[in-house]
């Protein structure tokens, strides 16, 4: 649990640092806090481009999927799909997609992510029945009363995504960047320069992407920051990315690996 608040609040290294302290999963029966271990684990390989990482939780998920309970399942079915979004296989990030109900409960925090990979995932692949999935979920997010800041930003964030509406887009960026949640906010700052910038409004798409790519970088997000860097350089903005290689033993190992990034 400890990684589990690490990861959301955008402290890569301490999240992942905190899940390899655990026991390895045993083969002989997955638990939901092997589950959750696993997923904190694929969720910070995939924000670092840590690859070997992020495959050895694939191999794990695999594994998973068919003898654990149905929490485990769904978790397996999330870093499955996640993976299958990192590799630009959309249709197999749509299939494991298919086994995880979007908005179940919200002490699962990676119910956001979840929320926001549907509504990409869908946008992507132009599926109704997922895109139908991830509005029902928004529904229930938007439901809250009082009003939470958190579970409407996501909402704004997912909706702009599948309607394509940039200032859908950066409505949910301005509410997200007070939250809690940096990678959040950095998603949805990400995804409204993206939608401007094909709406021709430069400008306000070089400050969203360069605020997404700042927040991807302070946080350690180095795959997401790279991913935004070749957003900016279409715009004729060049952000570069210097990391240095993990070390494979020691406490160097647990820890993200340094960088310099400038324009």
């Amino acid at each position: 649990m400890d990684g589990m608040v690490h990861l959301t609040a955008g402290r890569l290294s301490a999240a992942r640092a905190a899940a390899v302290s655990l026991p390895p999963l045993q083969r002989t029966g997955v638990s939901e806090p092997d589950m959750l271990r696993m997923a904190i684990l694929a969720e910070v390989a995939a924000r670092t481009d840590d690859r070997k990482l992020l495959q050895q939780m694939v191999n794990d998920a695999r594994a998973a999927y068919a003898t654990g309970s149905s929490f485990v399942g769904r978790g397996a079915a999330h870093v499955l799909a996640l993976a299958a979004w990192q590799r630009d296989d959309v249709q197999d990030a749509m299939r494991w997609l298919a086994d995880i109900t979007l908005f179940e409960a919200s002490f699962w925090s990676l119910v956001f992510d979840q929320v926001i990979l549907g509504a990409r995932v869908a946008s992507a692949a132009g599926d109704a029945g997922l895109r139908a999935r991830v509005l029902q979920a928004t529904d229930l997010l938007e439901r809250e009363r009082p009003a939470i800041p958190l579970f409407t930003g996501v909402a704004r964030h997912a909706r702009g995504i599948l309607e394509r509406d940039a200032q859908a887009l950066l409505a949910a960026a301005d509410v997200l960047e007070a939250s809690s949640r940096p990678l959040l906010y950095a998603a949805a700052a990400e995804d409204a320069g993206a939608e401007l910038a094909l709406a021709d409004r430069g400008d306000e798409a070089l400050g969203q992407l360069n605020a997404a790519f700042d927040t991807y970088m302070d946080h350690e997000a180095l795959a997401d920051a790279r991913r935004v860097g070749r957003q900016l350089r279409r715009l004729g903005v060049q952000r570069r990315i210097v990391s240095q290689p993990r070390a494979e033993t020691g406490w160097d190992s647990l820890t993200t690996p340094s960088s310099r990034w400038s324009t």
